[in-house]
């Protein structure tokens, strides 16, 4: 599996004559602002997840936040998301069968290294955020 996998741009969605038809029922998995987290039920390979983010687990926030996911132990696959005041949402199909790995990570664009820009991970103290996922 390329890392790329991890992630899916949703374009696989049912549509009818271009027109976008509701997500099958999805697995939810809530990051919660006062740091718990809530799993709807176990993940299943070919089901749907759907993640949400409280933005305010991150504190302030920096400019961009980016999603960052990877199955079991490949190389992460970020996607900046944008965020409605409050969180953030992602859909994906789950593509995998082990561990999936979660973190986010909020940065500003430092081009030129300068020192005390922002960068904050929500990471489970860089373990990442793992769930199982079954066949």
């Amino acid at each position: 599996m390329k890392a790329s996998d991890a992630y899916d741009d949703n374009s696989d969605l049912p549509t009818e004559c271009g027109a976008s038809l509701p997500y099958p029922k999805s697995i939810d998995i809530t990051f919660n602002g006062d740091f718990t987290m809530n799993q709807s039920e176990p993940l299943h390979v070919g089901r749907y997840a759907r993640i949400t983010y409280k933005i305010e687990r991150l504190g302030r926030p920096c400019s961009e936040i980016e999603l960052c996911m990877f199955y079991n132990h490949g190389e992460p696959t970020c996607k900046k998301i944008s965020y409605r005041p409050f969180q953030i949402q992602h859909t994906f199909i789950i593509k995998s069968s082990g561990k999936l790995n979660i973190y986010v990570h909020s940065y500003s664009p430092n081009p030129y290294h300068v020192p005390g820009t922002c960068d904050k991970y929500d990471s489970n103290y860089g373990s990442n955020w793992q769930f199982d996922v079954l066949p």
